[in-house]
């Protein structure tokens, strides 16, 4: 039988360092829906000191992880950090990594990008490739699993946040997740909406609940409990869609659970149809219940990672239920090396010799949906802002409007900013005056600088106000005819008002 201590070594590998590196602790900390973060601090083999050009080296080099003998169940990632730690004895040379995915570096490009009618996956995949030499491939760096059906969006923002705030937001809006699988030779970011997403732990599709810490050198769970919370009883969305004004926005209660207390009522979701709402409506109400019941875990399984589905054997407690098959919300994991005890205490299993490996998990019975808390804040557009009057044919002499009154608009934020109608959705106007076919109306002409503002701040609801003057296309009231009013065509015909 192997040692204990062999299997629960932890070695590093870093891409960009040719000095070998020797794990004196490592802490990593795993959610579903979040990047990792694994902070392991290391000492060189051979006591020669690192000097800047390694740590230079280091930052953005492929670095991994590996347990045992054979370097299994490898976590994959990136250093983004690496700190010197304080000299404390002859040859010590002992320095603090911090690797994480290389979804991380989508937080480092930030702007804002408009996205046409397009899918939540396709609005993701876009999003991903305006990261440059950083942008994640489709296949190899992530994949999305998708097994429910969306529509379109018309019109989706990308307003001043940073690749990876948008892509949160969006995941989460819709109900999809996202965790990481390291079974190749990188960090795969892989994207799912139900729980037969969730892969299971070769080797460990089952683990036993076994309690004899320190006398068992299998891989199991050591300890397990249960956390019941009061959650809401229900949930309803409203929303209003100018294309069917008619028609009430308003879903059927969702049952989020039958002994919960309270209603959750949320107005602008963005569904506009029936259908539409009562999808958003279960993915709000599959959310807000999965908080209701969690088990928390204490297992020496190296391998289990957030995302990992297993089902609980053996001599799990009688009577609580809790021999089932659960999905890995969240994993903390600990270890040590001999001669260095570990910064958060001895954990399950500890030996005098200071080997050890314990991770501490959070479960979700495997019936409940999972889907990603709402906790990326939108941005908010305070205020009005200016934008142009496009058109397919920016040479046309009409005024580019289409069969419901509606403008095109180039936006001062957007990056590509492409003309030619490619720039917004269609975009109603704000009039003195109006009704079913009745008001007053002058059209806009290509070129021509209006005022935008956007419904409750929302980026995805503008609306144009108005005209503004500007010193190419000037007001028709000035110095020379101020005490006049002037309502004048594009060719010249003109109501002239004159107080003199």
């Amino acid at each position: 039988m192997t040692d204990p201590a062999v299997l629960n070594r932890v070695h590093i590998h870093c891409e960009g360092l040719d000095t070998p590196l020797r794990v004196l602790r490592m802490r990593g900390r795993e959610t579903l829906s979040q990047p990792f973060e694994f902070v392991v601090e290391v000492e060189t083999e051979d006591d020669i000191p690192l000097i800047f050009d390694d740590l230079d080296a280091m930052m953005g080099a492929p670095t991994t992880l590996s347990f045992g003998p054979d370097a299994e169940y490898p976590i994959h990632g990136v250093v983004r950090e690496a700190t010197v730690l304080p000299i404390r004895g002859h040859g010590s040379n002992a320095y603090r990594l911090r690797l994480v995915p290389r979804l991380y570096d989508t937080r480092l490009t930030r702007g804002s990008w408009i996205y046409l009618d397009q899918k939540p996956a396709e609005i993701i995949e876009a999003a991903l490739a305006h990261c440059g030499d950083a942008a994640l491939q489709p296949g190899d760096d992530y994949e999305l699993t998708l097994e429910g059906s969306y529509n379109p969006r018309e019109y989706v923002v990308q307003y001043e946040e940073s690749v990876f705030s948008f892509i949160s937001r969006q995941a989460e809006h819709w109900g999809l997740f996202y965790f990481f699988d390291h079974v190749g030779d990188r960090d795969k970011l892989v994207f799912g909406d139900t729980n037969a997403a969730f892969p299971q732990l070769e080797g460990f599709e089952e683990i036993a609940f076994d309690t004899r810490a320190g006398r068992s050198e299998e891989e199991t769970v050591r300890e397990i409990g249960m956390i019941q919370r009061m959650v809401e009883k229900d949930i309803s969305l409203r929303e209003y869609n100018y294309r069917i004004p008619s028609v009430t926005l308003v879903t059927e209660a969702q049952e989020i659970d039958p002994t919960g207390i309270g209603s959750v009522h949320v107005t602008g979701d963005h569904f506009w149809t029936p259908d539409e709402g009562t999808m958003m409506a279960r993915l709000r109400a599959e959310e807000l219940a999965s908080h209701r019941r969690r088990m928390r875990a204490i297992t020496t399984v190296r391998g289990l990672r957030a995302g990992h589905r297993f089902a609980l054997t053996g001599a799990a407690p009688e009577g609580h239920g809790l021999a089932r098959e659960y999905v890995v919300v969240s994993a903390t994991h600990s270890t040590s090396s001999p001669g260095h005890s570990s910064s958060s205490g001895a954990g399950p299993g500890a030996s005098d010799a200071g080997l050890q490996y314990w991770n501490e998990v959070e479960l979700l019975p495997v019936e409940l949906a999972f889907r990603p808390p709402l906790i990326t804040p939108k941005p908010r557009i305070h205020g009005v802002m200016h934008a142009r009057i496009d058109a397919e044919a920016p040479d046309d002499t009409n005024v580019p409007v289409d069969e419901w009154g509606r403008y095109k608009v180039i936006m001062p934020f957007d990056v590509a900013g492409a003309a030619g109608g490619r720039s917004s959705c269609w975009i109603r106007p704000a009039y003195p005056s109006g009704g079913g076919g009745w008001g007053f109306a002058l059209g806009h002409h290509v070129e021509t600088e209006v005022v935008i503002f956007h419904i409750d701040g929302d980026p995805d609801r503008p609306v144009i106000a108005g005209a503004a003057p500007n010193f190419e296309q000037p007001s028709t009231v000035r110095t020379e005819n101020a005490q006049q009013g002037v309502i004048a065509s594009r060719h010249g015909i003109a109501i002239t008002l004159s107080d003199s």
